[in-house]
């Protein structure tokens, strides 16, 4: 079995990479049709990451939601290779083996419900189901999201991912010196 340091470094790389690849595809609200070009949101500069984009032509909302599909696909994937980490690592097996009592045990078990949805569908939100229903829930309560009408699961980098891999290695730390 691999050690915390090890462990925790893998996940550090992991969020490292992400971080690195995101800022190539940020979030660009609709509203923003017509732009040609912007710099990267505060969210990667304070990373240094700092890219420019410049457009052949106006951005229009085809390349946006192009843009931001993309995006989100990454964020989906993210979360794949995360869960991941923890089975290779024997942290987890499944929801079932996830210890309560530590710190980052819900984020952990939302972590494997979104990974499951990923790997195993196309990742929709459907509404008339109840255990979407349930996660989407989850997801809002835990990471204190706006209980709106989502098209897909709400997985921001900043309030929702960078918070799962914070509670991740919480709980890896917890878990190893148990």
């Amino acid at each position: 079995m691999k050690d915390e340091n090890q462990i925790i470094s893998e996940i550090d790389t992991l969020w490292n990479d992400f971080v690195n690849i995101k800022a190539y595809f940020p979030y660009i609200p609709e509203e923003q049709v017509g732009i040609q070009s912007f710099s990267s949101p505060g969210y990667y500069r304070q990373f240094n990451i700092n890219v420019d984009f410049n457009f052949s032509e106006p951005l229009k909302i085809k390349a946006i939601k192009q843009i931001n599909h993309l995006g989100n696909w990454i964020n989906q994937n993210v979360l794949i290779r995360l869960t991941a980490i923890l089975e290779q690592s024997q942290i987890i097996c499944g929801e079932s083996s996830v210890e309560n009592n530590y710190e980052g045990s819900n984020e952990i078990k939302i972590l494997i419900k979104l990974r499951n949805k990923f790997a195993h569908s196309k990742g929709d939100y459907n509404p008339n189901n109840r255990k979407n229903r349930k996660l989407l829930k989850n997801i809002i309560d835990t990471f204190g999201l706006d209980d709106i009408e989502y098209q897909n699961y709400p997985i921001p980098i900043d309030r929702v991912i960078k918070p799962i891999f914070e509670k991740c290695k919480k709980y890896v730390i917890q878990w190893l010196d148990d």
